[in-house]
């Protein structure tokens, strides 16, 4: 199911000097992806097209640059907030907002100032992810996971030339270990949070009620060390990147909710085993981590230390799913005839 892409000379070696990857995400017009340069405290911004036809996928990219700054410090987790500004999460700094060059060329850094930086708050420490909610008028809801103080904070942001911050508080606390990605489905009523120590993902519904104290509505089990994880556009599955396998795992919503216990669907290596192993440092690495998926859910895109760059026709992965519960359905019919 693996895509293949076409790239310029000057994004081959962007892409082979990234190395230690964490996050990656598509802009809201599919035209970019922004991947955290970890271990080189930068950010790779690649250009992007996809098309889709009877023939398959033809995927390009056009052009590569990078982001630097005084401010990146480990960047870990990273998202768009239109497609010309983006929100990362610094590990071993704090929240900080930049907007991309009007002008740029293949293959170049650029050293920028950010907008905005929030570490004023108390409950930001450790940042190692982050999901934002686009509102009207430049207003943004930000959700961050600060992976060792163990909790989910909010966010109320206005970003225009600068940032303005309206509010902040800890939105979830309970059962959290090492909380290590964060996404919103599209509808904005559940939150997902990969629990690193607990092997699990956690689900929240995003209600008025919600607390530092609420318990969550969902787990999603079957999971070594999950990871990057989003929401279908539709809202009908998630994906989850398991950094202590080479797995993806894909889970479906129920008929109408997320709550209640789940195991996968599907789940399916997106890494040759060598590129696994070159990876193992401690049962916790090696995997994949970031994972997002195009907004017209065509394909998604991974990446890891040793597997920066990889594509995967989603539709097809999905199609198999419908099939196989349908061959599902067909035999517990038959036997319930018998």
């Amino acid at each position: 199911m693996q895509a293949s892409y076409q790239a310029t000379e000057n994004v081959n070696r962007v892409i082979a000097n990234l190395g230690r990857t964490e996050d990656i995400k598509f802009s809201p017009n599919n035209k970019r992806l922004a991947i955290a340069e970890f271990a080189n405290s930068k950010i790779a911004v690649l250009g992007v097209r996809i098309v889709s036809s009877s023939a398959g996928l033809l995927i390009t990219l056009p052009y590569a640059f990078e982001i630097s700054s005084t401010r990146l410090k480990e960047p870990h987790g990273l998202t768009f907030l239109d497609d010309d500004r983006i929100i990362v999460a610094n590990r071993d700094r704090d929240i900080c907002i930049f907007e991309i060059p009007p002008r740029y060329e293949d293959g170049d850094c650029y050293d920028l100032p950010e907008l905005e930086c929030l570490g004023c708050f108390e409950g930001i420490f450790s940042p190692g992810s982050v999901a934002v909610i686009p509102k009207a008028n430049n207003l943004f809801e930000a959700f961050i996971c600060n992976n060792y103080s163990n909790n989910v904070t909010r966010h109320w942001l206005e970003i225009t030339t600068r940032c303005t911050i309206h509010k902040n508080d800890i939105l979830l606390r309970e059962w959290l270990e090492i909380p290590d990605g964060i996404c919103i489905s599209n509808d904005g009523h559940w939150i997902a949070v990969s629990n690193h120590s607990t092997h699990c993902v956690l689900l929240y519904k995003d209600i008025d009620s919600l607390n530092e104290k609420s318990s969550p509505d969902g787990i999603l089990g079957s999971v070594s060390y999950p990871h990057g994880l989003n929401f279908t556009s539709d809202g009908k599955f998630i994906l989850v990147a398991d950094a202590g396998s080479p797995n993806v795992h894909v889970y479906a919503k129920g008929h109408t909710t997320w709550q209640g216990v789940r195991n996968p669907l599907m789940s399916f290596a997106v890494m040759e085993e060598d590129n696994f192993l070159r990876g193992r440092y401690n049962p916790q690495e090696g995997g994949p981590k970031g994972i997002d998926i195009s907004k017209d859910m065509a394909v998604f895109v991974t990446t890891s230390e040793h597997q920066p760059l990889a594509f995967f026709n989603l539709q097809a992965i999905l199609d198999q799913i419908m099939r196989d519960q349908d061959l599902r359905r067909r035999a517990s019919g038959a036997l319930e005839q018998v």
